[in-house]
């Protein structure tokens, strides 16, 4: 009995070793597999990076390319190449791996619709340099908001970037961002990076989405004529009629946006009257034109 007992203790002493280790053997199992998975997530994201990266620097080397081809100027075909190129820019190879360089262009309705290429920021508002009225305009336009409320987002826009202490239709800027649950100071300085904006008061997520096709902070100011959209064009002080009719000028007889028929304008002072060599023009419409040339509002290219 007394070796049956031990045997018997032995046996159920080696079960339960077993039992142990394939339990830890389990949890072995298991972090090792959890930490494969991490890895290979790693090693997936870095390589998504690389095939991004890739494709960035190919567009740029695109881009200088085509810049050094047109010597450094807007054309017809320059336009073509870089914003609306769907063989060179939709699938660029990249190793096993391919990325795609695309962007929003705002379309005359005010909608977004996505094209292959690159995206002239020169043909945006700079939210470092527009006055209250036209950050109104555009913000209005581009968020489908009243005058009212697009005021209000034009105002902590401009106090933003405003050095000093600035009051806001009854509220105080610096205190409103102070008591916000993550609270932060009020820049009083340039943007820098356009999601700045998502800081200001009233512009959240979607609406820096709905406006990035708009605004900018790159540039020295002026908006390019020939990149520009309708809705750029109509917060810069032109009506919605004259507006159209810059584009319909500057989109040639196929009526479409960076195509090979596009009308170019190298000058500005001759914006309204190469104009009218495709519509008549009346004399407020070429009087607005040449306002915005006067106040510097305009250029012909982008840097």
């Amino acid at each position: 009995m007394t070796m049956r007992s031990q045997r018997g203790v032995v046996l159920i002493f080696a079960l339960w070793v077993i039992s142990f280790l394939a339990v830890l053997a389990l949890n072995l199992g298991y972090g090792i597999r959890q930490k494969m998975t991490f890895v290979k997530r790693i090693e997936a994201r870095s390589q998504s990076n690389h095939i991004a990266q890739g494709g960035i620097k190919m567009a740029v080397a695109l881009l200088f390319e085509d810049l050094q081809k047109n010597e450094f100027q807007y054309t017809a075909a320059a336009k073509a190449f870089r914003h609306n190129n769907r063989v060179r820019f939709e699938d660029i190879r990249v190793g096993e791996g391919a990325s795609e360089v695309s962007y929003m262009a705002a379309t005359d309705d005010y909608r977004l619709e996505k094209r292959y290429g690159v995206l002239d920021e020169e043909g945006k508002i700079n939210v470092n340099y527009a006055n209250k009225l036209v950050l109104q305009k555009i913000v209005g336009l581009a968020l489908s908001l009243d005058e009212e409320n697009a005021k209000k987002i034009a105002e902590a826009i401009v106090d933003w970037r405003q050095s000093g202490d600035s009051e806001l239709k009854g509220f105080f800027s610096d205190d409103y961002y102070a008591n916000l649950q993550f609270p932060y100071p009020k820049k009083s300085l340039p943007f820098e990076l356009p999601d700045e904006l998502m800081l200001i008061k009233g512009i959240d997520r979607a609406a820096f989405e709905a406006l990035s096709s708009f605004v900018t902070v790159y540039g020295d100011g002026p908006v390019n004529i020939n990149t520009a959209s309708k809705a750029v064009l109509m917060a810069l002080g032109l009506n919605e009629a004259t507006a159209a009719k810059v584009m319909q000028a500057r989109r040639g007889k196929d009526a479409i946006d960076n195509t090979l028929d596009d009308h170019l304008f190298y000058r500005t002072y001759d914006i309204a009257a190469e104009v009218q060599q495709y519509l008549k023009l009346e004399p407020d419409e070429v009087r607005a034109i040449d306002q915005l040339n006067l106040k510097g509002l305009l250029t012909v290219n982008s840097y």
